[in-house]
């Protein structure tokens, strides 16, 4: 069973994307950068959010 985070990264793509299959969505995107908020400060597209305190 997947996370609801996964579902909600290809629903996101899907979404954003001219094709609605996930299988030719994601080949639309290129990941142009990386970063790991080690701080929490963002949400991430997945919907998962940052950490409150």
């Amino acid at each position: 069973m997947s996370s609801i985070y996964v579902k909600n990264l290809i629903n996101t793509v899907i979404e954003k994307s001219v094709n609605k299959s996930w299988n030719t969505a994601v080949l639309e995107w290129e990941i142009d950068d990386v970063i790991e908020d080690e701080d929490n400060e963002s949400s991430c597209i997945c919907g998962k959010v940052k950490k409150s305190f």
